[in-house]
């Protein structure tokens, strides 16, 4: 956490995940009741920044194909409650299998 943080740390749905390449970019689906629309940033990268999928803040999602198998992913999510702080997740996945 970083800046004026009054309340606990935040903790971010993790898991599997389902990543759906698409025009322009991936979605991203996990637990969350809506999936995230990531943009491409560049080779290999993707990012989505904007309102939560529950509408209680906002969130930056980076995700960055390390090779064929792994990936990398910041989140950093701000709660509308409390503006001053940002929570910073830093995740690792591998890949499982084609759906």
């Amino acid at each position: 956490m970083s800046g004026e943080c009054a309340k606990g740390s935040v903790l971010p749905v993790y898991g599997l995940v389902q990543i759906t390449p698409g025009e322009g970019g991936l979605e991203w689906k996990n637990q969350e009741p809506t999936p995230y629309l990531m943009q491409r940033l560049a080779t290999n990268q993707y990012q989505y920044a904007g309102p939560n999928s529950i509408n209680d803040g906002v969130v930056t999602m980076t995700l960055t194909f390390v090779d064929d198998k792994t990936l990398t992913m910041v989140r950093e999510f701000t709660a509308s409650a409390e503006p001053g702080c940002t929570h910073k997740h830093d995740y690792a996945g591998v890949f499982q299998w084609f759906r």
